[in-house]
């Protein structure tokens, strides 16, 4: 008696779940429908306007370019593991302090979690790097502009239209050409 009674039970669970499958499918998928929807994927391609940044200084503000409009813009994207980015990152402090008002420079920094702020401010004081540095820290905006290695720079121009994508290290006479191009304008 207790079997029958158990599996009319589950012949009835059964059959609502039968009933109720689509109407929880259709419950789950509407959102996540919307979702998708609302997400405006955006990549980064040059002669195109630039991709907005999803990434915060490290004081937890939210850094978008257009703080930026109006001005010249140079992304460059780091990692905290990589020598060159490093290098590259004081050689860009250098250029910045001397034409401090020709281009507004952003260092993405794309470790994540991987890298604790405390961590990471250690590592700045240590090499005396004192740029605006952004953490990406759900690597959003790497996705954005694509990012395949580390250090990969972006010249966004007044306009906010991606001008140059340079991956690697910036050469001296691309800076030289990044700043002097920057005074004419």
């Amino acid at each position: 008696m207790n079997k029958l009674i158990r599996r009319s039970a589950l012949d009835k669970k059964s059959a609502l779940d039968k009933k109720s499958t689509p109407f929880l499918k259709s419950f789950l998928f509407c959102p996540a429908l919307l979702l998708l929807a609302a997400c405006n994927e955006q990549y980064a391609e040059v002669g195109k306007t630039a991709p907005e940044l999803a990434a915060f200084d490290l004081q937890g503000n939210a850094i978008t370019l257009a703080q930026g409009r109006g001005q010249k813009q140079l992304i460059s994207f780091w990692s905290q593991t990589c020598g060159a980015c490093l290098a590259e990152l004081r050689t860009l402090q250098q250029w910045q302090q001397r034409f401090p008002e020709q281009i507004r420079l952003l260092a993405i920094n794309i470790d994540g979690e991987k890298s604790p702020q405390d961590e990471l401010e250690a590592l700045l004081d240590k090499r005396q790097i004192n740029l605006p540095i952004i953490k990406d820290q759900l690597q959003i905006t790497a996705e954005r502009y694509r990012l395949i290695g580390t250090p990969t720079s972006f010249v966004i121009d007044n306009e906010g239209k991606l001008q140059q994508r340079i991956s690697g290290l910036i050469s001296e006479p691309q800076l030289h050409q990044l700043f002097n191009a920057s005074a004419r304008q």
